[in-house]
């Protein structure tokens, strides 16, 4: 009879760790900035203010609340005696970050003015709209989007 043994050896136990770390897992890099992009297309039957019954409006936009944005109010050209301009203007905010976007209260706002050479400017409206409501494309806005298109309706 053939006997045969067969001998594993066995792993030496290891000291007990004192100390164990874990790694920290990397933090998540920020989202990159967006880049807000509004068009003033158009505006109809604006009221005359001043003596011939005219307008000579121009626009200025801003994203509110200042405090979060921190960013100047871009204003337009000016369009003299015109209560029906078509501007075509477009105005470009750099540097926001998406989460501002999404916070309540925050809006785009859009203030028209009647331009006086002499005296203060007189406002004649306001259009708001709510932040949340931009769309938010990666890259660019696509061709079957009604936002392709700045032909007004």
């Amino acid at each position: 009879m053939l006997v045969t043994s067969l001998t594993i050896p066995l792993p030496h136990p290891s000291p007990p760790l004192l100390y164990h770390s874990p790694i920290p897992p990397h933090p998540s890099p920020p989202p990159p900035p967006l880049c807000v992009h509004s068009a003033v297309v158009r505006a109809s039957e604006l009221p005359g203010v001043n003596v011939k019954k005219t307008c000579d409006a121009y626009f200025k936009v801003a994203l509110v609340p200042e405090e979060l944005f921190k960013m100047e109010r871009l204003k337009s050209k000016v369009y003299k005696n015109n209560r029906d301009p078509v501007m075509d203007a477009e105005f470009h905010f750099g540097n926001v970050q998406e989460k501002s976007l999404k916070e309540a209260g925050t809006l785009l706002l859009v203030e028209v003015y009647s331009h006086d050479r002499l005296g203060s400017h007189t406002p004649i409206g306001v259009v708001v709209v709510k932040c949340s409501d931009i769309p938010v494309f990666s890259d660019s806005i696509p061709e079957d989007s009604e936002l392709a298109s700045k032909s007004p309706t």
